[in-house]
């Protein structure tokens, strides 16, 4: 058994798994797993590991998942056009990859007998392959065949450390936290990836009992600044009349008030389910009566409710339908539950080396939940080494002048060079 990549004469890429060698009379069965839109056309393709990355006929890099056909997600782009965008051009042929880019092959606008053109494109590879492997195991999960889940592990483990995990997308922290079952790793990469929205990052926190980090992070969204001189409880409060709706925040906000319950932080719990009501537009009530009806798993067997009616008659305005539906909600509320016996385990992924282009930044919160340090101490900024040119492509040394790739590949396409590279710039490179 294994997979096999299949490119048609038409510019479709197929992903099939095959099972039988095809000897001695054995049949070789191929079952089609996804293949790229219609309106996509491949030039070329190649595998990296589980990820089959493939270039299309305007210059841009993908990967295709093994996910079914009909889920929305089938591509991830992994770069824009660039490069080989040209009318007459076919995007480029991949050559090999390097540690952090596609080395790609154009045709070349120089007359014969110039040298092939020869470009490098910057991949996030820690995206492509978590992708890639959440992909694998939701594809054999669905069919009821065995889930390479440790294996698929272990490999996205060993990336984090070789790759810039800072450069991932939010479906790679979707993969990590629930295809791959490595909360504590979404969650630290999440920190790091700071280019994604507030959802998706304070979403995988949560996922992984940061609920504070998840907290800040939606604060943070609001424009409301973290002032750490400020105390906790006179820090300026967003009602929900003055948040913005936001699905992705509502849910992120949603785990995370269910992550403070379950670890028994009845304050993150509240500021949690508040700032999901907000992000509501103030139309959904439910997390905050979900949280005084049930309180949290206080470790002194109190439920939290001291806390929870506190935050509610400081924090909601006098006479308010949210005010009102918690102050019922408080009434009947559920006896106190107590905390696992052994306490929580620290999410999977949490003791894994990340690697990542970025220098470290200012801690926003502070504590320690489900003994891991709370809040955004993982917290980074991330420090741009790529140039605009360089998403296009940039020319390989000695090579010739891609079509189509005036801008991206750094040189003047007035200057030509010969076989050997030697044009009228400094080192083959052009005038650039």
């Amino acid at each position: 058994a294994g997979a096999v990549a299949v490119l048609t004469s038409r510019g479709r890429l197929l992903l099939a798994e095959y099972r039988g060698g095809g000897e001695k009379g054995e049949p070789c069965v191929m079952t089609k797993l996804s293949e790229t839109p219609p309106d996509v056309s491949v030039g070329s393709c190649a595998w990296f590991g589980p990820a089959l990355v493939y270039t299309e006929s305007n210059g841009a890099i993908g990967m295709l998942s093994w996910h079914d056909p009909n889920d929305d997600d089938v591509v991830l782009p992994l770069c824009g056009g660039g490069v080989g965008a040209a009318a007459n051009a076919d995007g480029g042929s991949i050559l090999t990859f390097t540690e952090d880019a596609a080395v790609l092959l154009h045709p070349t606008g120089d007359p014969p007998p110039a040298p092939p053109a020869c470009t490098s494109r910057p991949i996030a590879f820690m995206d492509a392959l978590c992708v890639a492997w959440g992909s694998v195991c939701d594809s054999r999960g669905s069919r009821s065949l065995p889930v390479p889940v440790d294996g698929a592990r272990r490999a996205v483990a060993a990336a984090a450390g070789r790759f810039d995990a800072s450069r991932v997308s939010d479906r790679a922290l979707r993969a990590m936290s629930a295809s791959l079952a490595l909360p504590g790793l979404a969650s630290n990469v999440g920190a790091r990836a700071t280019h994604l929205g507030v959802g998706a990052r304070a979403g995988v926190a949560a996922r992984a009992y940061r609920a504070s980090a998840a907290v800040e992070s939606a604060r943070s969204s609001q424009n409301q600044p973290a002032d750490l001189t400020v105390p906790r409880d006179a820090m300026p409060y967003s009602t929900p009349a003055s948040c913005e709706v936001r699905p992705d925040v509502a849910t992120a906000m949603r785990d995370a008030a269910e992550a403070a319950r379950v670890i028994g932080d009845a304050r993150s719990a509240f500021d949690a389910a508040a700032l999901a009501v907000g992000a509501t537009g103030g139309k959904d009530f439910g997390p905050l009566v979900r949280l005084c009806e049930r309180g949290v798993a206080a470790g002194d067997g109190s439920g939290g409710y001291a806390s929870i009616e506190d935050d509610v008659r400081r924090k909601l305005a006098e006479g308010s339908a949210a005010r009102d539906a918690c102050l019922e909600a408080l009434a009947r509320r559920a006896p106190p539950t107590m905390p696992p016996p052994d306490g929580i385990e620290a999410p999977a992924g949490f003791e894994v080396t990340v690697g990542s282009m970025a220098a470290a930044a200012s801690t926003l919160a502070t504590g320690r939940e489900a003994g891991v340090e709370a809040g955004l101490g993982k917290e980074v900024s991330r420090a741009s080494t790529l140039r605009h040119a360089d998403w296009l492509g940039v020319r390989v040394r000695n090579t010739g002048n891609g079509a189509g790739g005036v801008e991206g590949d750094c040189s003047d396409p007035g200057v030509r060079s010969d076989r050997d590279g030697r044009g009228i710039g400094i080192d083959g490179w052009g005038s650039a």
